[in-house]
């Protein structure tokens, strides 16, 4: 449908029970709404079928229904809805390695979307929704 500053729905990409539980949980008590997908065909269906306030992407997601997660699949998908929505308000939800990925928050940057490190905070997540 069409990227809404009004609306309170994020649409949010994740493939982890466990993370996507979290996330919805802390989502909710920040009074939004959540449409959720585990892989990217799917994700790229809910994008064309609901109207959305903001996106959180996990980086390493299946593409298809039951398939294996692939790396960087957030940070493509992320490419894909810029191009689509240039002023889309989005977020990559990626695992922090043993030190930060420099090279990640440069691409995260370049494409104008902010990294949120899993676990994500209920700061870090306000800040992304309301900045």
């Amino acid at each position: 449908m069409a990227l809404d500053e009004h609306c309170k729905t994020v649409l949010v990409l994740e493939d982890d029970v466990l993370e996507l539980m979290d996330l919805e949980d802390d989502l909710k008590k920040l009074g939004y709404n959540i449409v959720s997908s585990e892989d990217k065909k799917t994700f790229l269906q809910r994008l064309d079928d609901t109207d959305f306030y903001a996106i959180i992407l996990d980086n390493n997601c299946p593409l298809y229904p039951g398939g294996v997660p692939y790396r960087d699949t957030g940070i493509k998908v992320a490419q894909e809805v810029k191009d689509q929505y240039p002023t889309a308000r989005i977020a990559l939800h990626t695992k922090l390695g043993l030190e930060k990925d420099i090279a990640m928050e440069s691409r995260c940057e370049q494409i104008g979307i902010t990294l949120l490190y899993k676990p994500a905070s209920m700061e870090g997540l306000k800040s992304f929704l309301e900045n």
